[in-house]
């Protein structure tokens, strides 16, 4: 009785399997990735929103008092929500900079300050590059912060207002008004954010970005004075070819530059 012989595959049945293998590879790849994508989406969100909250309990037990948005507060004096100044290595993995804040006891956690999603590093700002952070957000200047349209936008001084009060945040309202962000990779340094107001109708039109916010998403991640929190798609294409700060906006329309100034609630 002879031994029963098995056909095996062919080299080009093989080669066949392998070539559609990698076509449902190329094709799973991308929704994989948007899916990881979203999840860290999903996180940063999540984060943004136990930082909002925190910050609003430090309203309501200070008397309705903002916490102090200082540019560079100093660790052992200035009062700020944070500290430090994540350019600078020493201080992008200080944790203690982040507990020393006036909103950490109401937050509770140092994870929540970074957003979980690839971040654009290695920041070259310094040598050797920085390839890890402990913050990637930071608060609206002018939530008790600096008047950037008079210091940076050639504004008059006194036309727009730096809100030190939650029950002063009037216009926009505190539905429509910023209060943190992520913060652009090659730009962000201190816990504040400045940007300046357009000046419309009856000065400027400020076009400029000083603070860059981030575009990891597709677009930003931002919360409001209310307690809410909302992801921000950017419509300008020319908003994602930002790498630098004090950047002109080439937009036509400047929709993401006026959205952003609109949601600075200074008035």
């Amino acid at each position: 009785m002879s031994a029963k012989k098995y056909k095996g595959f062919t080299l080009i049945e093989l080669l066949a399997v392998i070539a559609i293998i990698g076509i449902l590879a190329a094709m799973l790849l991308p929704a994989l990735e948007g899916a990881k994508l979203r999840a860290q989406r999903t996180q940063c969100l999540s984060n943004l929103r136990q930082l909002q909250t925190g910050w609003l309990m430090y309203c309501n037990e200070c008397n309705d008092s903002l916490p102090d948005n200082p540019k560079l507060p100093a660790a052992n004096g200035d009062p700020a929500w944070v500290y430090g100044n994540v350019s600078v290595s020493s201080d992008a993995t200080n944790l203690d900079l982040i507990r020393a804040g006036q909103i950490y006891s109401y937050s509770g956690s140092v994870g929540i300050y970074n957003c979980p999603a690839l971040y654009d590093l290695p920041d070259n700002r310094q040598s050797p590059p920085i390839t890890y952070r402990v913050r990637s957000y930071s608060m609206n200047c002018y939530m008790n912060g600096q008047d950037i349209g008079n210091s940076h936008g050639g504004l008059p001084a006194g036309l727009y207002r730096v809100n030190i009060k939650l029950t002063g945040i009037r216009t926009p309202g505190p539905s429509s008004a910023m209060i943190f962000l992520e913060e652009g990779p090659f730009s962000i340094d201190d816990g504040d954010f400045g940007f300046c107001p357009s000046g419309l109708p009856d000065y400027g039109p400020v076009n400029q970005w000083y603070n860059i916010p981030t575009t990891v998403h597709r677009g930003s991640n931002f919360t409001f004075a209310d307690g809410h929190v909302e992801f921000h798609h950017w419509v300008n294409p020319e908003t994602y070819g930002i790498k630098t700060v004090n950047y002109t906006d080439l937009s036509s329309d400047h929709a993401d530059l006026r959205w952003i100034q609109n949601a600075l609630a200074t008035y």
